[in-house]
């Protein structure tokens, strides 16, 4: 039997069901307002396989709010910010038969949640563990982390790293030791007739624009590629994106839910994944807006955002980061010119 509860009822607590309830009961409370649940001895609510939660307002869960017989439990986009031992222990004796989904969620990620990052790296039926993210964004995802979050040695370690990223950052913002600190580029990349190519799903323009006047017009006067302005009429489309990445020495991809839904975007980041690995010159930025859904990707993309950095376009130095992800080359340039 399903029991569907339509999301414009705009539900604060999951309200009283029909009994008798037999079998594979689906609860389905997603995109409601809903801060509590019910116990779990409440008639019809006790039987319940399957309970989806998406998208409503969760601050707190405790043991004797989940049905018994669990199969399925969908908690995204809530407001949970821990999970207590109780709920750990219980989600892990039914970890053969029940899958969770946890994403979107304000999660603290300290010494004291080591049980349930441990718990995230560890449980075999977590659907979207590589969008599971931490409250605090210099942390980011919760998989970043690993076994070490109480190792006092570890975290002043990533403190330390941290900190000498902002201090690369300032240097190359300044123009100071950019001998030391600028990366250099094959002397291919010289050759090239952009600094990046930019990547993006047709309904996303105004993002894109967004990024070609900061890059165009800041302080760096990068060259950017992009469909709208520099592909021509009729010409083949995946011809052209190719010939973008190749002549470009950034892929830059404006990774949004449109895109990942793009056929043609999949294409994109592919083939930029393909040139990356290639031939070991051709510099991979990715670009992730927030409330994307990234399980919708095909495994091969999702791999490469599990495995490699990427940055988060709410994040408070993002232009920072952008910039400094960007070819050093035009400074080091003005640098040996300088020198003359």
């Amino acid at each position: 039997m399903r029991f569907d509860i339509s999301c414009n009822h705009y539900y604060v607590k999951i309200p009283v069901l029909p009994i008798p309830i037999i079998g594979n009961t689906m609860l389905k409370f997603n995109n409601n307002n809903i801060t509590i649940l019910p116990n779990n001895t409440v008639d019809g609510y006790a039987e319940a396989r399957e309970l989806h939660l998406l998208n409503n307002q969760l601050q707190n869960l405790t043991v004797d709010q989940l049905p018994t017989n669990l199969t399925y439990l969908d908690l995204r986009n809530n407001r949970l910010e821990k999970l207590d031992e109780q709920v750990l222990e219980f989600l892990w004796n039914r970890s053969s038969s029940l899958s969770i989904k946890l994403s979107g969620n304000p999660w603290i990620c300290d010494c004291n949640a080591k049980n349930l990052i441990e718990f995230v790296l560890k449980y075999p039926k977590i659907e979207d563990r590589d969008g599971i993210e931490c409250s605090d964004p210099d942390i980011g995802h919760m998989l970043s982390i690993g076994y070490d979050i109480c190792d006092p040695y570890a975290n002043y370690v990533k403190g330390i790293i941290i900190i000498g990223q902002n201090i690369l950052m300032w240097l190359y913002e300044n123009g100071y030791c950019l001998w030391w600190i600028s990366r250099s580029e094959p002397e291919e990349s010289l050759l090239t007739k952009h600094d990046a190519f930019l990547a993006f799903c047709h309904v996303d323009l105004k993002y894109a624009e967004e990024f070609v006047e900061a890059l165009e017009n800041g302080a760096k006067k990068y060259k950017v590629c992009y469909y709208n302005r520099d592909w021509l009429p009729g010409e083949s489309i995946p011809e052209c994106i190719l010939s973008s990445i190749e002549e470009s020495k950034r892929t830059i991809i404006l990774l949004t839910q449109d895109f990942i839904n793009s056929s043609w975007g999949r294409f994109e980041f592919r083939s930029a994944i393909k040139a990356n690995s290639l031939h070991n010159k051709k510099r991979l930025i990715v670009i992730l807006y927030p409330n994307v859904d990234i399980n919708n990707l095909d495994s091969d993309l999702k791999s490469y955002l599990k495995y490699n950095t990427y940055l988060n376009r709410d994040d408070s130095q993002f232009w920072r980061k952008l910039m400094f992800a960007m070819p050093h080359n035009q400074m080091l340039r003005n640098v040996s010119e300088d020198a003359l």
